[in-house]
């Protein structure tokens, strides 16, 4: 994804209990210190907001996909997503290991406006 033009700054990781430490994503990527591990859905638009006024390598580029990873298991964060980015596609992915499943969920270009309408839900 990343490297398909769409830049490492535009992919995220929320965070669940007991799952991946979004460090390893970066060091898989060759991106230790790839800094778009998301502790808690609600704190997604303000990640946004911060990758958009980055000026190094993680900056997010809203003219392009945003894919967020997230545990197939956290539900709320899926509708959460789904809920901001209606035109976005989830997808269920198996790992290398049996039963290992996780979500991508891709958000088509989203421009920078719409970015910052982005509302913390209450």
């Amino acid at each position: 994804f990343a490297d398909s033009g769409n830049g490492p700054g535009n992919v995220f990781m929320i965070a669940y209990p007991y799952w991946w430490d979004h460090r390893a994503l970066g060091l898989n990527a060759g991106l230790p210190d790839w800094p778009n591990g998301i502790i808690r859905a609600d704190d997604v638009p303000g990640f946004l907001r911060a990758g958009l006024e980055r000026t190094d390598h993680y900056r997010l580029n809203p003219d392009r996909d945003i894919l967020f990873f997230y545990n197939t298991q956290d539900e709320a964060t899926e509708q959460q997503l789904r809920d901001w980015f209606p035109e976005g596609q989830s997808q269920q992915i198996e790992s290398y290991q049996a039963g290992d499943v996780y979500g991508l969920y891709r958000v088509p270009a989203p421009g920078a406006s719409y970015l910052m309408t982005l509302v913390v839900p209450e």
